[in-house]
Order: C-alpha cells, then sequence, then structure tokens
C-alpha cells in the first residue's frame, strides 16, 4: 500500500520534471533576456503615468496576454482631447520672422513660437468646460518615450496611436497655413498726426482624429481677419506686434474650439419655452446675435456596401437667434419654425456672409 501512495505521488512529479526539461530544451525555461520596457498607464482623469524598468522577455510575455473581461464603465465623463504642437506650413514661419524683422525690426522670435497658437486652442477648448485636455507636459513626456518626431504630427495613424497610448477619445492636428500683419498711417484731420492700424490675418487648417477608428473626423480650413488702433510704445517694438498676434491666435482659437465641440457634441436644444429656447453652448461657443438652423433628427444612414455608418437623416424645421449667452448655455429666440421646435432637436451654424465694408469718406472740410 505504502510502494502503491509513493508510485502515485512520483509519477506527477516524473511528468513535471519531465515538462521543465522539455521547455529547457525548447529554451522557455531560462528566465529569458533582460530587456528595457516603458509602460504607459492611462489615468481615469485622463492623467497618464510613466514608468519604466528592466523586464524579461517572460514579463513581456505576461504583459501580452489578454486582460480578463471588465465591466464597461458608464460613468459620465467629459471627452478627452489632445492638441499636438502646431505645425508651421513649408515656408510661413520663415517668410514671417523675415517680414517682423525687416518690416518693424522686430528679431525676437519668440512672437510667432508655434506653441502659443497651441496654448490658446488648449485654452479654448477648457474654457469650453465639454473636454478634459491633456496637459503639454505629459504629451511631451510621451513623445519622447516612443520618439514621436515633428513630422509624425501630420499622419493621422501614428497621431490615433499616440492618442490611444494616452487614453484619448480625440487628437486635434492644428497647422498654420498662412501669417500676415499689415500696418497703414492715416492722418488725423487738423492735428496734424498720423494714427497706425493693424490689420492681420491667420489662416489654419485643424484635423481632429477621432482615435478609435483613426479617421479623420473634421477638418477646417479657415481664415481669421482682424484689425487694432496700436499705441505707439516707449519699449519694446516687440510688445504691440506679440500683443497683436496674440489676438489673431486668440479668435482663431474660439473657432476652432466652437467646430471641435459641434464634432464632439452637437448642439442640441435642451429646453423650449414659448417663444424661446436653450441650446447647450455657452461662452466661448456661441455669441449674440448669431444664428443657428434647427433640424429634426432622423434614422441613421448605412452604406449597402461598405456598411459604413453614414450619419443621420436630418429635416430642418426652423431657425433660432442667440439674444444671451451665459457661462455653458445661451438663450435663443425662435425666428422660424415655432411650434416644430423640440426638446433635442439638432442645431447647426448658419454660415451667412458678412458685408462688404463700405469705403470711408473724406473729411469734410469747412
Amino acid at each position: 500500500m505504502r510502494l502503491m501512495v509513493a508510485l502515485m505521488l512520483a509519477i506527477p512529479l516524473l511528468a513535471r520534471g519531465q515538462g521543465a526539461a522539455d521547455e529547457k530544451q525548447q529554451g522557455t525555461a531560462s528566465p529569458g533576456k533582460t530587456e528595457s520596457l516603458t509602460v504607459i498607464q492611462p489615468g481615469p482623469g485622463g492623467d497618464v503615468r510613466i514608468m519604466s524598468k528592466d523586464s524579461t522577455t517572460a514579463d513581456v510575455a505576461k504583459l501580452a496576454k489578454p486582460a480578463q473581461a471588465v465591466a464597461e464603465d458608464r460613468t459620465p465623463r467629459k471627452a478627452r482631447v489632445v492638441v499636438v504642437p502646431a505645425i508651421f506650413a513649408k515656408g510661413v514661419r520663415a517668410a514671417f520672422e523675415s517680414t517682423m524683422n525687416e518690416t518693424w525690426g522686430v528679431g525676437d522670435h519668440d512672437v510667432v513660437e508655434n506653441p502659443g497658437y497651441t496654448s490658446y486652442l488648449v485654452d479654448a477648448l477648457v474654457n469650453s468646460h465639454k473636454f478634459d485636455v491633456l496637459e503639454r507636459e505629459v504629451l511631451g513626456a510621451v513623445t519622447r518615450e516612443l520618439d514621436f518626431g515633428v513630422s509624425d504630427y501630420a499622419n493621422p495613424a501614428k497621431v490615433a496611436h499616440l492618442g490611444e497610448m494616452l487614453n484619448a477619445d480625440y487628437v486635434v492636428i492644428p497647422e498654420i497655413r498662412y501669417m500676415g500683419l499689415l500696418m497703414s498711417l492715416k492722418n488725423i484731420p487738423y492735428v496734424g498726426q498720423q494714427q497706425r492700424e493693424f490689420r492681420g490675418k491667420l489662416a489654419t487648417n485643424v484635423r481632429t482624429v477621432d482615435v478609435r477608428t483613426s479617421r479623420i473626423v473634421a477638418s477646417r480650413i479657415k481664415e481669421v481677419e482682424t484689425r487694432a488702433r496700436l499705441r505707439r510704445a516707449a519699449g519694446s517694438p516687440a510688445s504691440p506686434v506679440r500683443d497683436f498676434v496674440d489676438s489673431l491666435y486668440a479668435e482663431s482659437a474660439r473657432n476652432e474650439a466652437a467646430a471641435i465641440m459641434d464634432v464632439a457634441y452637437p448642439i442640441k436644444v435642451v429646453v423650449i419655452t414659448g417663444q424661446t429656447c436653450v441650446l447647450n453652448r455657452g461662452e466661448g461657443a456661441v455669441r449674440e446675435g448669431e444664428l443657428f438652423n434647427i433640424y429634426r433628427p432622423g434614422e441613421a444612414m448605412v452604406d449597402p456596401d461598405t456598411k459604413e455608418t453614414l450619419g443621420y437623416q436630418e429635416s430642418r424645421v426652423g431657425r433660432v437667434k442667440v439674444l444671451k449667452v451665459d457661462e455653458k448655455t445661451c438663450t435663443a429666440e425662435i425666428v422660424e419654425g415655432a411650434g416644430k421646435i423640440e426638446k433635442l432637436f439638432l442645431g447647426r451654424r448658419d454660415v451667412v456672409a458678412e458685408p462688404e465694408a463700405e469705403p470711408e469718406a473724406a473729411p469734410k472740410l469747412d
């Protein structure tokens, strides 16, 4: 009896030893070659932790194993957005810096430093109260770990991979296509002085990539143009130029943030009260007097060949005009379609051509 029990205990041990011998013969029993491993761990609030350590191939194999299924997270949260540093179209930055130096004697290249536009775009997205925007410091740390070059920002597939590592929903790729300033002098009647006026134009191409699908879901080529009367500064000539460039950046960033918001969160009617309604857009996203077309959402449209979702069928039912803008919402007057507009109907910005400015009349002399 004791001999039989001993044999029964010995058989598994012999089998385990044989298996270990087979693994050793196949080269899988060794602890593995030491490699450098970088782990990028996204947190629940959009933050990212970067951990580097020396690991073996066995550790890497463990990380490669499929994770166990977990319950879907249905906790309400804002969309997570990464804004990569703005890039300049070929020759744009050099030409603008040359103009600054030759025309106004401004040799400070920080006036057109590209993080400036990126910072304004980030601020505009944060102020919309609709997004969790990743800090630039975290983005910089991850791009260094992934050896992510400036040229990679133009590649939507690589940018989507970067966004996936950062646990983002969208990646925004801003590009400055044109930037120009023009100063004019106007004579002030009777006083014998001249008034300086700046006119500036900034053309951008801002693309938004959906990280989940690696597809560009929005691409806008837009121009903004502003004017300003500048006072003669006692200090450096770069000061008024910097302020004016900042005003261009801010104006463009507000427009682009509103467009990105429209992609991630369609404009919707949230309250109907008589001849007015409330839209889910507030400060920084809409302006008083802005017009919106209102649409009734319909059935989803699917391509019969590719089975790709083509959007939703919509039918226009009316038009509203913004009367008051609050922090997160705005109140609009129903100027068309009263009685047809209902809660959760969609709003689309109504692009109205601005009238051409009338030429200024010459001053009259008595």
